[in-house]
């Protein structure tokens, strides 16, 4: 496979008797779903590409989406998809205006404080309703920084790096 593919989902369990199957979206705008035909499953297995799955049909149901595969009618068949994340690929995504960034281009970044100190690579992203906070890792050492303007100074994809202001009190 030559497309680089990034994970939108995960597949927590399965709903119900007929296939169907409860995903916890890791996209803020659900109509995204509407507009595919198709996904790309993955399995975790090291030796297997992920294979590609048509949707039938899906709905929302609280936090989470009942999705529905083609040739998926049965609880047994369904059940051998739980725990796989869904994928789609990179070039899917739209191109976002200045300044705004996919979690899938954030995730991987090395961080830099401001004065030149390597802090770590961002490790995760936890949405926290006002903004986003980036897990940075390294070896041991952890931190933990809100995704504002008055701390996170510069994001170059080129580089690959981010250019953060400690505030005090963060380490």
């Amino acid at each position: 496979m030559n497309e680089e593919l990034v994970t939108i989902a995960k597949i927590v369990k399965t709903q119900g008797n007929k296939g169907e199957l409860k995903i916890l979206s890791y996209v803020e705008d659900l109509s995204l779903y509407a507009k595919l035909d198709k996904v790309y499953i993955d399995q975790g297995h090291l030796d297997k590409e992920p294979r590609v799955y048509q949707i039938e049909k899906w709905r929302r149901r609280g936090q989470f989406l009942i999705i529905q595969f083609t040739d998926c009618y049965e609880r047994t068949e369904a059940e051998k998809l739980r725990e796989a994340v869904i994928k789609l690929p990179k070039d899917h995504f739209k191109r976002l205006p200045e300044g705004n960034f996919y979690w899938f281009e954030i995730e991987g970044l090395e961080v830099y404080q401001d004065t030149g100190r390597y802090l770590g690579k961002i490790e995760d992203i936890f949405p926290t309703g006002s903004n986003d906070v980036y897990r940075v890792k390294d070896g041991g050492e952890e931190i933990l920084l809100p995704a504002t303007k008055e701390i996170i100074k510069e994001i170059d994809l080129a580089n690959h790096k981010m250019i953060v202001h400690l505030l005090e009190g963060l380490i």
